[in-house]
C-alpha cells in the first residue's frame, strides 16, 4: 500500500494565501490558460482517466499547481489517491506525484505543464510494475495545456524594391497572440528553416508589440548599396521572446519577406571631348549607364547633334550646324536618383584659306624689285578656321625680272576635318619689249671738208 501524504508546500501555501491572493492567482492564471482550466491523467500506473483543476493554493513555485483525488478510480492499486502536478523550482522540474510523492517528471520550464502529446514525462521511481501499461497521457480538455504558440501571417505585400537610401514601406503582420513582441531579422541569403531564422541574421527596426493582431514596421532603413547590382535581403518577422515555453517547444513561427535594394543609377565619364569642324560627322561619344532605362531630353548639344539610350549606353553623333564650345547635359530616366551625363564638344569654324590674288609685275625692274614684290604678295595670303592650323606653300622663288611666272600652292592644315584645305596663285612678271635695231644708211661725205665739219656729219 502506498504512503499517503501531501507535499509539505500545499498545506504551508493554503496556510498563507489569503482568499483574495488567491483570487487574483486563480484570475492571472485562467487569463494565461485560457479554457485549458483541466488537466486529465491517465494511463501507466493510473487505472483510467483522473481529472485534475486548479488547486486553490496555485500557484507554486511561480507556476500553475493542478491537483485532483482519483475517487473510485485506481492509482498503483489503491482508490482516493490525491494526484498533484506541480513545478518545483529547486528540482527545475514539473512532477507527476500520487499522495504527494513524485512518480513522473519533466524540465521543460514552461509556463503550465506540458501534455505528453508533445513532450514525453519520465518515471521518477523506475522498478514500479506498471510501467509495462498503457503509455502516460497528461492533456487538457480545452485549448493546449502547454501553450498556444502564435500564428504569424504577412498583410502586406512579400516583395520590395527599394532604391538605396530610401525607406522601404511599411512590413506588417498579424499574429495570434497580442502579448507577444515581434521583430524582423535579414539575411543576405534565404533561410530555410525557422530554426535559422531564430538563430542569426541582423535585426532591423524595433521589437514591436502587437495591436490588435497586427505588428506594423515603419521606415525600415536597409544598408546602402554601393555596388552595381541589385542587391536582395531575405527578411522575416519572428517572435521577440526568450521565455523558454517557447524557446525549449521550437515555437518558431516565423513570415518570409523579400526587400531588393537597388543601386543609384550612374552615368560614366565621356568616351571623348571632341574639338571639330563645323558641317563635319561628330565622332560618336558614348557613356555607360547603370540602373537607368532611358533619358530625357538632352540640354546644351549644338544644333545636328542628337543623344541615344541604348543597351545602357548613350550615344551622341550628328553634324554640328553651328559653332562654339558646347557643355551638355543628358538626364538619365528610370532606376534610382538623379543623375546626368555630362561632357563638352567645342565645334570651329571650317578651315579657310584666301590666296593672293593673281599679280603681274611690269618689265624692265630690277631682279631685286620684283623679289621684294614677290615676298609682298606672299604675305597677302590669310587662312582661319580648323584646329591647330598650319600654313604652308610651295614656293620656289619669284619669277625672273626678264619675264616670266611663278604658281604658288598654298596649303592649310588642319586637326580637325577638313585636315587640308589649299588655293593656288601665280604671280608673273611682264615680258620685255621686243628689241628692234635700226642701223645707219651707209653714207660718204665729200672730200676736202674741214674736219670738224666731217666730225659733225658722223
Amino acid at each position: 500500500m502506498i504512503k499517503r501524504f501531501t507535499p509539505k508546500v500545499n498545506s504551508f501555501l493554503r496556510a498563507l494565501i489569503s482568499k483574495t491572493l488567491l483570487v487574483f492567482a486563480l484570475a492571472f492564471f485562467f487569463a494565461q490558460l485560457g479554457s485549458a482550466q483541466t488537466v486529465q491523467v491517465s494511463g501507466l500506473c493510473i487505472a483510467s482517466a483522473v481529472n485534475l483543476s486548479v488547486d486553490g493554493g496555485s500557484p507554486l513555485d511561480g507556476k500553475v499547481w493542478y491537483s485532483g483525488n482519483s475517487g473510485a478510480v485506481t492509482v498503483l492499486g489503491f482508490p482516493n489517491v490525491q494526484l498533484d502536478i506541480y513545478w518545483s523550482t529547486a528540482d527545475n522540474v514539473w512532477y507527476l506525484a500520487f499522495d504527494g510523492q513524485p512518480y513522473f517528471q519533466n524540465a521543460t520550464n514552461s509556463t503550465t505543464p506540458p501534455p505528453t502529446s508533445q513532450i514525453t514525462w519520465t518515471p521518477v521511481v523506475d522498478n514500479l510494475n506498471c510501467l509495462t501499461g498503457p503509455a502516460l497521457v497528461i492533456g487538457g480538455t480545452g485549448a493546449p495545456v502547454l501553450f498556444n504558440c502564435p500564428t504569424l501571417a504577412a498583410t502586406s505585400t512579400a516583395n520590395y524594391s527599394i532604391c538605396s537610401g530610401d525607406n522601404t514601406s511599411d512590413i506588417s503582420i498579424s499574429t495570434t497572440v497580442n502579448t507577444l513582441n515581434a521583430k524582423l531579422v535579414y539575411f543576405p541569403s534565404a533561410q530555410a528553416t525557422n530554426a535559422a531564422r531564430y538563430t542569426g541574421g541582423t535585426m532591423i527596426g524595433s521589437s514591436t508589440t502587437p495591436t490588435a493582431g497586427a505588428v506594423d514596421f515603419n521606415n525600415l532603413s536597409f544598408p546602402v548599396n554601393n555596388t552595381a547590382s541589385p542587391v536582395t535581403y531575405h527578411v522575416y518577422a519572428i517572435l521577440d521572446v526568450t521565455d523558454p515555453e517557447y524557446t525549449d517547444n521550437t515555437c518558431q513561427p516565423s513570415v518570409a519577406f523579400q526587400v531588393t535594394v537597388n543601386p543609384a543609377n550612374t552615368a560614366g565619364a565621356a568616351s571623348s571631348a571632341p574639338t571639330l569642324s563645323i558641317n563635319t560627322a561628330l565622332t560618336a561619344i558614348t557613356h555607360a549607364t547603370t540602373g537607368a532605362t532611358g533619358i530625357g531630353s538632352p540640354s546644351g548639344l549644338p544644333a545636328g547633334v542628337m543623344a541615344v539610350w541604348a543597351s545602357n549606353t548613350i550615344t551622341i553623333s550628328g553634324i554640328p550646324t553651328v559653332s562654339g564650345p558646347f557643355s551638355y547635359s543628358i538626364p538619365l530616366t528610370g532606376g534610382c536618383g538623379s543623375v546626368n551625363a555630362t561632357g563638352t564638344i567645342n565645334v570651329v569654324p571650317a578651315p579657310s584659306v584666301t590666296c593672293p590674288t593673281n599679280t603681274t609685275a611690269a618689265a624692265c625692274q630690277s631682279q631685286a624689285a620684283i623679289n621684294t614684290a614677290f615676298s609682298t604678295w606672299l604675305a597677302t595670303v590669310s587662312a582661319s578656321g580648323g584646329c591647330n592650323g598650319v600654313l604652308t606653300n610651295n614656293n620656289t622663288g619669284a619669277p625672273s625680272a626678264c619675264g616670266g611666272s611663278t604658281t604658288v600652292t598654298f596649303t592649310y592644315t588642319s586637326n580637325c576635318a577638313p585636315t587640308t584645305t589649299t588655293c593656288q596663285a601665280t604671280f608673273t612678271v611682264a615680258a620685255a619689249p621686243t628689241v628692234v635695231l635700226i642701223c645707219p644708211t651707209n653714207t660718204t661725205a665729200a672730200a676736202c671738208q674741214s674736219q670738224a665739219a666731217i666730225n659733225t656729219a658722223f
